[in-house]
C-alpha cells in the first residue's frame, strides 16, 4: 500500500521543490501528498486526497519553447515505445523518468560510480531493482487512467484549471518559463509528462471517491472495524495519576502513595459497580490528570507501538469495556478500560491529518484494488526495452 502512495507521488517528489511553493507562499518546500493512502500511514506513507492549492491568476507572457529530449546513451528516441500496457504505448520518455525517479527516491545517485551489479534488495541487483520499480510505476500510472475512462471518469474544466494554476505557479516561484524548462529536464520530465503525471492523481482520487467516498464514507462499519482488528488498532480510556507535578517535577514517595490511595479507592468501586462504565466516566472526570483527557473524552485510538508498552499490555488482555488492575506505567499509575473501535475515530499517528479508521480502511483496500489492476494487467514488451540499461540511461 505504502508502494503505491509513493509512486502516485512520485511526481510530487521531483518537482518536490516546485509543487511545494503553491502551498507554502513561496517561502519552503512543502510535501507533495497526491493519493488518498493513509495507513497509519504517517506522512511517510500517508497522502491526502487533494493536489496543493493553486495560484489562480496567470502571468501572461510567451511560453518558451520547451528543449528537445535529446536521445540517451541507449540510442532510445524519448517517443519510442518501449511496452504495452493493455495496449497502451508507454514511451522511452516516460519509462526513463521513471528510472530516474525510483532512484532519486531510495538516494541512489546515479553517476559514473554507480554499481549497478551491488545487491541491493533480496537478489536483485541495482539495475534488476531499478528496472522492476520502474515497470511497476509505469504500469501503475496507465492501469489507474484506464480504470477512470472504463468508469466514465474523465477531466473536468475543474481539473485542467487546477493543473494550469499548479504548473504557473510553479512557473512563477522559479522565475519564468525558461527556468522551469530547464528544472523540468534536469529532471527527466517533459512539460507533457508532468501534466499527463498530474491528470493521473485526480484520476487515482476521483476513482477512490467513486468507490468509497472522498473520505472513505461509503465504507461500512463492519468493514472499517474488520480492518482495524486485523491491522492492531486498539481503543481505550485510562484514569491517570500523573507522577510529575505541574512544573514537570517528580513526586515524592508520599505524594505517589496519597494518588495510589485514590485509585485503589477507584478500583474498589469499580468492581462493586453495576454500570463500571458509567463509574469510570464519572471518575475519570474526577481524577485523572491525563492531559490529552478533554480532547480525547471518548479515549484513544492506536496501533501496537504507539503506547507504552505497560499501557498496550493491559489493553490487550481486556475485553471490550473490561477494566483493568492498577498499572505502573513511567507516567505514574492508571486504571485502564478497553473499548471497541470506532470507525471514525482518528488514530493517535493521524491526528494532525484527521483520517479515520474508516478513511485508512478504504485507502487500504483500494489500494489492494490497484495491485490487482497492476498483476492483471496484459504487459508487451517491444525490442526497444531489451535495448534499456539503467547504467547508460542518462
Amino acid at each position: 500500500m505504502k508502494e503505491i502512495a509513493r509512486k502516485l507521488a512520485a511526481l510530487g517528489f521531483s518537482l518536490g521543490l516546485l509543487l511545494g511553493c503553491a502551498a507554502c507562499g513561496g517561502q519552503s518546500a512543502g510535501n507533495t501528498q497526491t493519493t488518498p493512502e493513509a495507513e497509519g500511514f504517517s506522512a511517510e506513507d500517508t497522502l491526502a486526497a487533494e493536489p496543493n492549492p493553486i495560484v489562480t491568476e496567470q502571468p501572461e507572457e510567451t511560453p518558451a519553447e520547451e528543449p528537445a529530449q535529446e536521445p540517451a546513451a541507449t540510442g532510445l528516441d524519448p517517443k519510442e515505445i518501449v511496452l504495452t500496457v493493455n495496449g497502451e504505448g508507454v514511451t522511452w520518455e516516460e519509462f526513463r523518468y521513471w528510472l530516474y525517479a525510483g532512484l532519486s527516491y531510495q538516494g541512489i545517485a546515479i553517476d559514473e560510480n554507480t554499481d549497478w551489479d551491488q545487491i541491493v534488495y533480496g537478489e536483485l541487483t541495482m539495475r534488476d531493482y531499478a528496472l522492476q520499480d520502474a515497470l511497476h510505476s509505469a504500469i501503475l500510472y496507465k492501469v489507474v487512467d484506464q480504470s477512470a475512462a472504463e468508469k466514465g471518469i474523465v477531466a473536468t474544466e475543474e481539473n485542467m484549471e487546477e493543473i494550469e494554476g499548479i504548473i504557473q505557479s510553479n512557473i512563477q516561484y522559479v522565475g519564468g518559463e525558461d527556468a522551469y524548462l530547464e528544472y523540468l529536464t534536469a529532471n527527466y520530465l517533459t512539460d507533457e509528462l508532468m501534466r499527463s503525471m498530474l491528470l493521473s492523481s485526480f484520476h487515482y482520487s476521483d476513482l477512490f471517491a467513486e468507490m468509497f467516498g472522498s473520505q472513505g464514507e461509503k465504507l461500512s462499519d463492519e468493514e472499517a472495524i474488520l480492518f482495524g482488528s486485523e491491522n492492531n488498532y486498539f481503543r481505550a480510556k485510562h484514569i491517570l495519576m500523573d507522577n510529575e507535578d505541574a512544573e514537570g517535577n517528580p513526586l515524592d514517595e508520599e505524594a505517589m502513595a496519597e494518588k495510589l490511595r485514590t485509585l485503589e479507592g477507584v478500583l474498589a468501586e469499580l468492581k462493586e459497580a453495576e454500570d463500571p462504565v458509567a463509574v469510570f466516566d464519572a471518575r475519570m472526570w474526577d481524577f485523572s490528570e491525563d492531559p490529552g483527557l478533554s480532547t480525547n473524552p471518548e479515549g484513544y485510538l492506536f496501533r501496537r507501538g504507539e503506547m507504552v508498552q505497560a499501557f498496550q499490555d493491559a489493553v490487550e488482555a481486556l475485553e471490550d469495556y473490561a477494566f483493568s488492575d492498577i498499572v505502573e506505567m513511567e507516567y505514574g499509575y492508571t486504571i485502564v478500560m478497553r473499548l471497541p473501535l470506532d470507525p471514525d475515530g482518528v488514530a493517535v499517528s493521524d491526528a494532525s491529518y484527521g483520517y479515520t479508521l474508516r478513511y485508512n480502511a478504504a485507502s487500504s483496500i483500494f489500494n489492494s484494488i490497484v495491485e490487482s489492476w497492476i498483476s492483471e494487467a496484459q504487459v508487451e514488451y517491444t525490442a526497444a526495452y531489451e535495448q534499456i540499461d539503467p547504467a547508460t540511461a542518462w
